[in-house]
């Protein structure tokens, strides 16, 4: 035996590939089941702790001009024997796979047979609820009318005659030499229909139903009891194990109301395949879900294992008693309605929707492949190492191929499958591409045993993209809320007086206050990659050729800006973002956004011409005009002796320039001097002051 190993030094290991920035390699690498399960594998088996190796060979046996295997039998002198649907006939299959109508019925299915010591073969029939008895030479009788639908199953009874699995009355019928059935059914279930019907290797049965999802066992002496009440709606087979206990397959086949006290559940089963293993004591184990939401056939593969197959592609897995599955073989067919292990050791397996009789022997093929799922690394990217963990004895071989694309269909746009190159051919040769697929095939000589794959792993780095910028946002910075200090209640004295008066801080929060020479910079920055940024900031104004470099090596999308230095007008921001940090100089990329014009006005309104008007008596009159040399006038407010701020509005009625004219009335005022304040703020809120001081006369 050789063991190869490829190895590969590596930044990151992941099972499926997220490249966290372009300066790593990252590895996309399937190494469990579940990973395998995702490809799709022909002629090979898929254990449960992640291993490929070649399946028992699979082949087509026999077909016949019908659609569904139903059900199949041996017969003593090795023929075999396919009931069919959907036109009720009984094929008889010789040991090479020839095949010939044996009993062509005038019922639609044959969904159960039996076969004798004698060779007589026993066949329950649907719709009619009909049993035939048909001779060796093929010639055939009905042997009793049950007065059922459906014969699901039979089971020779030891003594001569029949037992029957029957719906839609959910009986196991006992059925005499003579075709007679006895009075009282030997299980008369609470479901509708007795799916499947077993011998339970002591001289009694197990039955399983459609409805309840029940498992009966009935002894020697024909008594009945529940063995098993399953969480699924129906047990569809079962399989003796070689220990006594049984497999059984339990399906939900459709949505139905879980079973309990409404108060405890609610909701609906979804579709889904069980296998339990029961003891005889009633012990159950639920040894493995499927895959697949059917599980429509079981039978016994070895010792302490079960062989199930799935509807999906014709899969059939290998289940043992500790719940280990490995998948043997993609039969290529919509589903396996059934198996039947003929005594030279091959499994035969009746398709449905083909009408094919396959075969799976016990020795595995020369050759099988494996396809991987389609990867996406979600940018177009370079790949480099291909490694794989695979034991490949003498006579055997391991290849690999890739096969990229940059669409998520291999069969639109790829490029063929290319084999490994480079020394050790261990260098994917594909072109880059954001979709790849790995595709291995194994394979072995006569006489050599199975190589063994565990693990393959591809190394591959996305190609840089640039970054982008976009959405750049200037605006007022505005202080963090301001806590507020004032009087406090007064505390009231033990005799009710008012002793004292202090001080408090209120707990609500105060307004956010502008800062006239701060401006918060925003922007947001994505990179395809999901690189690191860093970002530099300039600042050009109008009528300037060249950008001034305002801030660089800043890695936050966000710059506080003190305005005070800057020229006033109209000005705009460009924030370039380059993936520097982390890529190398010769691959790092960088993008440029420019902002939308804004004015820079760091300086406050002036106030020309204020002067104090006192006509005869006491009124006096306000004026004066209002200038913003940057951008424009925003609001109007005075203080009379230190008073209240008042506002007051333009002469026009609205603040909406860069210079405003005001007249307002101050009404009678009292003689004497009196000062006037005057305060104005533009729309960056930068503030000017100005004032006058005047007389009324008495």
């Amino acid at each position: 035996m050789s063991r190869i190993i490829w190895a590969t030094t590596l930044s990151i290991a992941l099972t499926t590939a997220h490249i966290a920035n372009a300066v790593n390699t990252s590895v996309w690498r399937v190494n469990t089941s579940e990973g395998f399960e995702k490809g799709e594998a022909e002629g090979l088996t898929i254990s449960s702790d992640g291993e490929l190796s070649l399946a028992p060979a699979l082949d087509d046996f026999a077909e016949t001009d019908d659609l569904f295997i139903w059900s199949m039998v041996e017969g003593p002198d090795g023929t075999v024997y396919a009931g069919t649907g959907n036109n009720g006939r009984v094929y008889s299959v010789t040991p090479a796979g020839s095949t010939e109508v044996f009993f062509d019925s005038p019922q639609s299915e044959i969904h159960s047979l039996a076969v004798d010591k004698d060779g007589t073969i026993y066949a329950g029939a649907a719709p009619d609820g009909v049993i035939y008895k048909i001779d060796p030479q093929g010639q055939g009788e009905v042997f009793c009318y049950t007065g059922e639908s459906y014969i699901w199953a039979l089971a020779i009874r030891e003594r001569g005659g029949l037992y029957a699995a029957t719906g839609a009355g959910g009986l196991v019928l006992k059925i005499g030499r003579d075709g007679r059935i006895a009075r009282e059914p030997i299980l008369n279930s609470r479901d509708p229909h007795v799916m499947t019907l077993i011998s339970d290797g002591s001289g009694g049965l197990y039955a399983g139903t459609d409805g309840s999802g029940l498992v009966y066992h009935i002894d020697s002496e024909e008594r009945a009891r529940i063995l098993f009440d399953g969480e699924e709606e129906e047990i569809h087979r079962l399989a003796l194990d070689s220990d006594g206990s049984v497999f059984a397959a339990a399906v939900t086949s459709r949505s139905r109301p879980i079973r309990g006290s409404p108060k405890e559940k609610k909701g609906s089963r979804p579709r889904s395949a069980v296998l339990y293993r029961i003891q005889p004591t009633g012990v159950a184990t639920k040894l493995w879900e499927a895959p697949q939401p059917l599980m429509l056939s079981l039978l016994p593969y070895g010792d302490g294992t079960v062989l199930a197959g799935l509807a999906h592609r014709g899969w059939l897995y290998s289940i043992d008693r500790e719940g280990l599955a490995t998948r043997v073989a993609d039969a290529g067919e919509s589903h396996a309605l059934s198996m039947l292990r003929r005594r030279g050791g091959d499994v035969l397996l009746g398709m449905g929707n083909s009408g094919k009789i396959k075969r799976l022997t016990a020795n595995p093929g020369r050759t099988g492949t494996w396809t991987s799922q389609v990867h996406d690394a979600e940018i177009i990217s370079q790949w480099g190492r291909l490694s794989t963990r695979h034991d490949a004895p003498r006579g055997t071989s391991v290849s690999i191929e890739t096969r990229t694309g940059n669409n998520e269909d291999p069969k639109e746009g790829w490029l063929a499958w290319t084999k490994l190159g480079g020394e050790g051919r261990t260098v994917v040769t594909s072109p880059p591409g954001r979709f790849m697929q790995i595709k291995v095939t194994l394979n072995r000589r006569e006489n050599s045993r199975s190589p063994q794959l565990s693990e393959v792993a591809v190394a591959g780095r996305q190609v840089n993209v640039a970054p982008q910028v976009r959405d750049i946002r200037i605006s007022t910075y505005r202080t963090p809320p301001r806590t507020q200090v004032g009087p406090q209640p007064p505390k009231s004295s033990s005799n009710g007086n008012n002793s004292s008066k202090a001080s408090r801080v209120s707990s609500s929060p105060g307004r956010r206050l502008a800062s006239p020479t701060l401006r918060n910079v925003q922007w947001t920055a994505t990179d395809p990659n999901e690189d690191k940024l860093s970002y530099r900031l300039y600042l050009k104004g109008a009528g300037e050729r060249q950008w001034k470099l305002l801030t660089d090596d800043l890695t936050s999308t966000r710059y506080l800006w003190d305005i005070e230095s800057a020229p006033e007008g109209t000005m705009q921001i460009k924030v370039a973002a380059s993936d520097e940090l982390v890529n190398p100089a010769e691959l790092a990329l960088e993008t440029e956004e420019i902002s939308t014009p804004f004015f820079v006005d760091h300086t406050g309104p002036t106030i020309e011409g204020l002067k104090a008007d006192v006509s005869e008596g006491t009124e006096v009159v306000i004026s004066g005009l209002l200038r913003d040399r940057a951008t424009f006038v925003h609001k109007g407010q005075y203080s009379l002796d230190g008073g209240d701020w008042q506002m007051f509005a333009p002469s026009d009625g609205i603040f909406d320039s860069p210079s405003e004219r005001f007249r307002f009335p101050l009404g009678d005022l009292a003689a004497g001097e009196h000062t006037l304040v005057i305060k104005t703020t533009d729309v960056e809120s930068n503030v000017g002051t100005a004032s006058v001081v005047f007389q009324v006369l008495e």
